[in-house]
């Protein structure tokens, strides 16, 4: 029996090979859970550890990397190894994370679900640093005392009594997946087998199983005899076939669904012995622990059986069977809200919560909403469609495909996302076996179901079939007859089952693993927002959908959660002031301030000379609206400068070089860096890219070109914003520009000259950024040191960091921190070593604040020590350190109702130090920040260790008032400025990785499945250098050399951040200052290329004057528009004409002459805008601006007598015949719009009857009418399909004939079109008509039948395509054209009198 479970554990793990659950995810923000946006712009990209923090994966998980073959890898040695696990050896052997070393033994299978706490996690080191992390010395009292809620509950009753814990093993151990386990132990007989019923047990649904019933399992198990310790040992056989009533009598004992279970008991747990702890009357240590799992000695294997993962595992257990449950977190597929976010996903809200141990010697609950995303209910093809950006099912299945490679598109590799989902089937109906019946995704294969054949089974002849097509199968089995059967078939997991993909839909209720769009996270983010009020609704509407008070589990254990939240005393801390130049501000508990008549603290250091504008346009984008003109590009130049003087700037340079319209962003970058140059002679101080929309690319293009290839720092601004031209804007901007020249924004007032700090004082920030699960990125180290005694400025270096290695490498922060240090030590505190230096650290979660302390703080330790000058060989100076870990990602949020600002949130200096702190460890949460959207998100602060004892009081405001020094923001930010810029240095160094674009965008894709796929085999290549060393266009290598001399020698300033290079392999997150002049190293012109420049000639295009003259002329031109039109609309509607010589007659007869200019002003209205549209288009055509162009072979910044600052067209002198076809098809599409509705009237009112019989008694009573038949505006807009193809059609041919004979007339008689006579002009026009009839004339028919006929049940024609087939089942090809011949008669005069009246208007007024 055992052999056979084992077969069948073998045969399910091959069937569902590669289809491991993906990792959870919270690296982006916007990927796996997410509790609403940070309160800081990107939130940390760490994935979640236990508890409630951020960093890298957990311990017992082997950190995933890309691919053997990722671009850019490449392997790097050590400096030196740390003793358990540190950067990799000389060997090359990939950098690990201590915290994950397989030979260290602490962090080692820790429950994830549980918040532990530090302090227990330090317990378990065995390494030389402090067992324990420091105690709280006390509880600060500045500040104002408030009373606010929490989103926690207290546990008010908790089980006394002994529980026991066993071991639990399906089989032979793990090769049982989660589904067969479920059913396993969910099954009657195991029921009515185990001790007591399940009702008394809890099930972790994997190894761990506990229970208070060991006397009655001692006496269950006397019946199965076992040789093992009865008290102990529970072991059955569960058979599944009995379960599902099979007849068993004549199965084979192999083919038997028979398995065995064995349960152990493994320990006993105490939970006297946890309140003994937070009473304070025992420490943690072997006393506690023994006491926990009475087990001596303590192991690593029994640290899982902690009595806050059995509390954890009891709060759980209801929840989980029944609401989605995900790590800590549980959705109800029903009842929970949810959001479309585009590409097959939505999001949706649930509610979370932990169990943890709090100040004031109890266990709380926290309990907060939760975001993620999930799969929408919907067939595969409509979620294909969705996630490929398609719109048009019809055109979906030939786009997975090349056609002339027969390769497979990135379409196809989209497709692969529904791997590891499952889904139903509906060609078989939805019967009772159907709807249970659910197949889970194995593959996409590269064939559809025309393609894939296969030999069928035909079981009424008990022989095989002829080989058949999946498509043929199931129109012939099922009479299925597959819409879509060109599109990829799907592959199960269970072995040969196909699926054409059009009969797949998506089980409900699956988690989306992927990273999210910029659309997807803008709308994710959108939906989390929620205000205080409204989120601590959906807090108590999620308590109530966890049910405490009717959990059957929590009542057996006796375990009850007051319903109410804690109530907890709070405080807000006095806010500071801000020192502007020569003037102080105090923003009092606004949390704000703005700038306006306010000088910044620290202007430019050099005068704004040598700077430059360009613009970039979106190629993929039909329309410009982000893309501002040159006259908006000047004023928001203009007013830049009159406000950067305003706030202290000093500008010489009023008239800065201004690149026109360029699509490609590294161009872009290459003609204005080069433009710059060459016009002052210098090297750019400052480059302004004007961006058409918030595209990453883009801006990580602009960044890697400036940064690494030219040197220059550079300011990125939105489009929309220019246009916009905020004086408001314009400061915000300028608050990043002044520090990037050198200058400070403010700082807070203080009292003392020396600031917070009474001696020599360094703080140091570091984050670690990592990749979302599967990406192959590598992971960012990043470092900040203040830079001034009052720790306002920052200098800051970042590097790679291995693969999702959270531990800073040794050899990483010597390169950051030694020349980094040399300067502090020489231009800060006079050539003193700093007595005190406070390190924050972000990104950790409490498994790894050990880490903190034995790896990085005891490097940078020694690196300090080794600067220090022994004196007979004993060092003379200590210098002692204050070590803080800064975490954002918790769930802890203040309620503090009326008590806090206008939107209930709390006001910035909101304190909390009691209640849900933890019981011994020095930790509080700071609100120190103004939330303007959403529900503020107070920051964990936990002093780990404190050589130095800093007040309580002195830390708690050091920690406010330098959340005001954030040199970007005129508020206070929510996270220690010192983290703060560390963490967006490694968000940048994305924009520096030596990869190519290309291969970028496909490797941020991802694939979660890689997240679990082990160690990767190489090191990540490091970053590109910022200062480019070889082939440096304006110099040699000594120049390269006497720079980098130089800056090993001095340091490079940049508001908060100041950047400079500390060696070659060192990367530095920013762009470096630009040096004074006056110790800048000389150019020598010896090895300077100069430029051959091109000189060009600027046509002024006449901005709004232009397009006046445009629209007066083809106003003008459009009243010759409307002559014979009724002729041509009778006889396409009706039938009642012989031709149109009698249909004239007729009219003429009837109704008399002015029926031929029926509607007349409401036709001119029309066409007035139309030939607006036709003269605008013409002047772009005729008259585009010559760009200028610039040979960037070699930067010589040689100024040239000639060159002029230009906004660059970036058009050719002439379109060509394709544009001008796509011109005209423009215009039309967008006049299209008006004369859709207009013309649609004026054919009712031509064809409804004449006299007492008509049916509208003008242009408004139509309008009303058909809006009413209609059902809406769509009424009115009836047949605009086949409008838009007409006008498409027609406009284009329009444009294209009339310039070919244009040109063709200029080209042949060497005559300037200003110089064509006035009878050519009005030919050519006139020749343009009649092509303009003849290649849209049928398009103009079926509109006229369309827009001629009845509503409700005497309408004839369903559609576009409807009116075409009637027309051609009823009068064949003649009928597309009847009416043809007074349309030519009326085009050749109206055509030509158009283009005539347009040119001669336009060269009347010049």
């Amino acid at each position: 029996m055992a052999g056979a479970s084992k077969k069948r554990a073998k045969e399910n793990r091959q069937a569902a090979m590669g289809n491991g659950k993906p990792q959870e995810n919270t690296g982006q923000g916007h990927l796996g859970h997410y509790d609403g946006p940070s309160d800081r712009p990107g939130s940390s990209s760490g994935p979640p550890r236990p508890g409630s923090s951020r960093g890298g994966p957990p311990s017992n998980v082997p950190h995933p990397g890309p691919p053997p073959n990722a671009p850019g890898a490449s392997v790097r040695s050590a400096s030196r190894p740390r003793s358990a696990a540190g950067p990799p050896s000389a060997s090359g052997a990939p950098l690990r994370d201590p915290a994950r070393d397989p030979k260290a033994e602490s962090q080692k299978k820790l429950p994830s679900r549980v918040d532990w706490g530090g302090e227990l996690y330090s317990y378990y080191s065995k390494e030389s640093a402090p067992s324990q992390l420091m105690k709280r010395p006390g509880f600060g009292r500045d500040g104002k005392a408030i009373k606010l809620r929490l989103n926690s509950h207290a546990i008010i009753n908790s089980p006394n009594a002994r529980y026991y814990q066993y071991d639990v093993q399906m089989g032979s151990g793990d090769d049982y997946k989660r589904a067969l386990i479920k059913a396993i132990w969910g099954s009657r007989e195991m029921a009515s087998k185990i001790p007591g019923g399940l009702q008394e047990w809890i099930y972790d649904g994997n190894k761990l199983a506990w229970s208070a019933t060991c006397s009655k399992l001692r006496k269950k198990l006397i019946f199965f005899r076992s040789k093992q310790n009865l008290a102990n040992d529970f072991s059955a056989m569960i058979d599944l076939d009995k379960e599902k009533g099979r007849d068993t009598s004549t199965m084979d004992n192999e083919k038997r669904d028979l398995h065995r279970v064995r349960i152990r008991k493994s320990a006993t747990v105490d939970l006297n012995n946890i309140y003994a702890y937070l009473n304070g009357t025992v420490d943690f240590g072997p006393g506690v622990i023994d006491a926990i799992s009475k087990r001596s000695p303590v192991s690593v294997s029994t640290l899982s059986l902690m009595i806050l993962d059995f509390l954890d595992h009891l709060i759980r257990e209801g929840p989980s069977k029944q609401h989605i449950n995900i790590k800590k977190s549980y959705f109800d597929r029903n009842t929970g809200q949810k959001e479309l976010v585009g590409g097959g996903v939505e999001a949706m809200r649930g509610i979370y919560q932990s169990i943890r141990m709090a100040e004031g010697k109890r266990m709380v609950v926290n309990v907060d909403v939760s975001h993620t995303c999930f799969w929408n209910k919907a067939s595969f093809p409509m979620i294909i469609n969705q996630l490929s950006g398609h719109m048009d099912l019809d055109t979906l299945p030939y786009n997975w495909r090349d056609r002339r490679t027969g390769k497979t598109t990135n379409k196809f590799q989209t497709m692969k996302r529904l791997k590891k989902n499952d889904f139903f089937v509906t060609h078989r109906g939805r019967s009772e076996k159907e709807i249970n019946r659910v197949w889970k995704v194995h593959d996409i294969l590269d064939q559809s179901a025309r393609d894939f054949t296969f030999v069928p089974y035909l079981r009424e002849e008990q022989k095989n079939g002829p080989p058949i097509s999946l498509f043929d199968y199931f129109q012939k089995k099922y009479n299925v007859y597959l819409q879509w059967p060109d599109l990829p078939v799907v592959q199960c997991t269970k072995k040969k089952i196909i699926f054409p993909m059009e009969v797949c839909n998506m089980m409900p209720g699956q988690r989306y693993p992927y990273k999210l769009n910029e659309q997807q996270t803008s709308k994710m983010i959108k939906f989390a927002v929620q205000p205080p009020e409204h989120r601590l609704q959906s807090i108590q509407a999620g308590t109530r959908m966890l049910g405490w008070d009717k959990d059957p589990v929590l009542k057996h254990f006796a375990l009850r959660i007051n319903p109410e939240p804690i109530s907890t005393n709070a405080r807000i801390l006095n806010p500071p002031s801000i020192q502007f130049n020569k003037s102080t501000f105090a923003p009092g508990t606004k949390g704000r301030w703005d700038l306006r008549n306010k000088k910044f603290l620290v202007p430019n250091e050099a005068p704004l000379r040598v700077w430059g504008v360009a613009v970039l346009t979106d190629p993929s984008s039909a329309q410009r609206s982000g893309t501002p003109n040159q006259a908006q590009v000047q004023a928001f130049v203009q007013t830049f400068i009159q406000t950067y003087q305003g706030h202290g700037g000093i500008v010489d340079n009023k008239s800065p070089l201004i690149n026109g319209p360029q699509s490609d962003p590294a161009k872009c970058a290459e003609l204005l860096f080069y433009g710059v140059g060459n016009k002052h002679n210098a090297r750019p101080q400052l480059l302004i890219f004007i961006l058409p929309n918030t595209s990453v690319d883009n801006y990580l293009r602009i960044k890697k070109s400036c940064d690494c290839r030219y040197g220059s720092f550079t300011q990125c601004i939105q489009g929309s914003q220019v246009i916009k031209n905020n004086p408001q804007y314009h400061s915000n901007v300028l608050m990043k520009v002044n520090a990037k020249l050198g200058g400070a924004t403010s700082r807070v007032a203080m009292a003392s000259p020396s600031g917070h700090f009474g001696r020599p004082t360094m703080v140091i920030g570091a984050d670690v950024s990592h990749a979302a699960p599967g990406v192959g990125a590598p992971s960012y180290a990043a470092m900040t040191v203040s830079m001034d005694k009052y720790a306002a400025r920052y200098a800051a270096g970042v590097q790679t960091n291995g693969y999702r290695v959270e531990m800073i490498s040794t050899r990483n922060l010597r390169d950051m921190l030694t020349p980094l240090f040399r300067h502090w030590t020489a231009n800060v505190s006079g050539g003193r070593l700093p007595d005190h230096v406070y390190y924050f650290r972000d990104g950790v979660s409490e498994a790894q604040y050990l880490n903190v302390i034995k790896y990085e703080v005891a490097d940078i330790k020694e690196i300090w020590n080794e600067m220090i000058v022994p004196q007979a060989g004993v060092r003379t100076h200590e210098v002692k350190f204050t070590v803080v870990v800064a975490e954002k990602r918790h769930h802890i949020r203040f309620f503090p109702g009326k008590a806090g600002d206008e939107n209930q949130n709390p006001f910035p200096g909101t304190l909390v130090d009691h209640d849900v702190t933890h019981p011994f460890e020095n930790d509080i949460y700071l609100c120190s920040h103004k939330a303007l959207k959403g529900t503020a998100r107070p920051t964990h602060y936990n002093m780990l260790l404190d050589e130095a004892n800093v007040p309580t009081d002195t830390f708690q405001k050091m920690l406010y008032e330098h959340s005001y020094q954030y040199m970007r923001s005129t508020t206070p930010v929510s996270l220690f400025p010192a983290v703060y810029y560390a963490h967006l240095a490694s968000n940048r160094a994305r924009a520096h990785e030596d990869i190519a674009e290309s291969e970028r965008r496909v490797r941020d894709q991802g694939d979660p499945s890689r997240s679990t796929s082990g160690q990767p085999v190489e090191e990540p290549a490091p970053l590109l250098p910022m200062i480019p060393r070889d082939g440096l266009p304006w110099g040699s290598r000594n120049y390269v050399e006497t720079v980098t001399t130089y800056l090993n020698h001095s340091i490079f300033e940049n508001f908060g951040l100041n950047f400079r290079p500390a060696n070659p392999k060192t990367k530095f997150a920013l762009l470096l200052t630009t040096l004074e002049d006056e110790r800048r190293p000389e150019i020598h012109h010896d090895y300077v290329r100069r430029m051959a420049e091109t000189a060009s000639k600027e046509i002024d295009t006449g901005g709004a004057k232009q397009t006046l003259k445009d629209l007066f002329a083809g106003a003008a031109g459009g009243v010759a528009q409307v002559l014979l039109d009724i002729v041509k609309v009778r006889l396409q509607t009706t039938k009642k004409y012989t031709g149109a010589i009698d249909g004239a007659t007729q009219i003429f007869k009837n109704e008399g002459p002015l029926a031929f200019y029926k509607v007349h002003r409401a036709d001119e209205d029309r066409r007035s805008p139309s030939n607006s549209a036709v003269s605008i288009m013409l002047d772009v055509n005729l008259k585009p601006a010559i760009p200028s162009k610039v040979t960037p072979s070699h930067c010589s910044f040689i100024k040239s007598p000639t060159a002029k600052p230009r906004y660059h067209s970036g058009r050719s002198p002439d379109l060509t015949y394709s544009q001008l076809y796509l011109s005209g098809a423009f215009a039309g599409l967008a006049n299209s719009y008006l004369s859709g509705p207009i013309e649609h009237v004026r054919i009712r009112l031509q064809t409804q009857p004449h006299g007492a019989g008509r049916l509208y008694s003008g242009p408004l009573d139509c309008v009303r009418k058909l809006i009413k038949q209609g059902g809406g505006i769509g009424g009115l807009y009836r047949g605009q399909a086949v409008t838009l193809a007409r006008e498409a059609m027609a406009y284009g041919v329009w444009f294209l004939t009339f310039e070919y004979l244009m040109r063709l007339h200029s080209r042949k008689t060497s005559t300037p079109r200003s110089s064509i006579s006035a009878p050519l002009i009005a030919l050519y026009g006139g020749i343009a008509g009649e092509a303009l009839w003849l290649s849209s004339y049928p398009f103009d028919v079926v509109k006229s039948k369309m827009q001629s006929d009845g509503f409700g049940s005497q309408m004839r024609y369903l559609n576009m395509r409807d009116a075409f087939r009637q027309t051609w089942r009823e009068e064949g090809m003649r009928g597309f054209w009847k009416g043809i011949g007074p349309t030519c008669v009326r085009a050749l005069p109206v055509s030509a009198g158009t283009f005539i009246v347009v040119e001669m208007t336009m060269r009347a007024m010049g």
